[in-house]
């Protein structure tokens, strides 16, 4: 587990790499996905690419005035998880777009950078 910020970002980003669940990768992101449920807005899932055309699932909740985007993805047989948080405004419904798509691309760099990591 690694968990990173610096002072010129006011992003918190934290990445795990775990064993993948009984159920493959699904089960990893149901897992992920019901845990995030006890958020403040409804947890919008999709599935994006990274920069590398490697499959991302992609769910972003907010809990009080953070909005945490939450990519789970399959590399080298474990799941892997970035969780990427910003300050936001508490009464929101919904992450603002350029959030999000700003997250996407942060995630997906971690992404690829561990998916061209070697695998032993």
């Amino acid at each position: 587990m690694a968990t990173y910020r610096t002072p010129e970002d006011d992003r918190n980003m934290q990445v795990l790499l775990y064993p993948l669940n009984e159920r493959g990768i699904e089960g990893n992101v149901d897992r992920a996905q019901a845990h995030l449920a006890g958020g403040e807005i409804p947890v919008t899932r999709e599935s994006v690419d990274s920069q590398a055309g490697n499959a991302m699932d992609y769910m972003t909740p907010r809990v009080d005035e953070l909005g945490y985007n939450f990519c789970v993805v399959e590399i080298h047989g474990r799941a892997l998880n970035v969780q990427i948080g910003d300050v936001v405004s508490s009464d929101m419904e919904k992450l603002p777009q350029d959030v999000v798509e700003r997250a996407y691309r942060l995630a997906g760099k971690i992404v690829d950078a561990v998916a061209g990591a070697p695998a032993d």
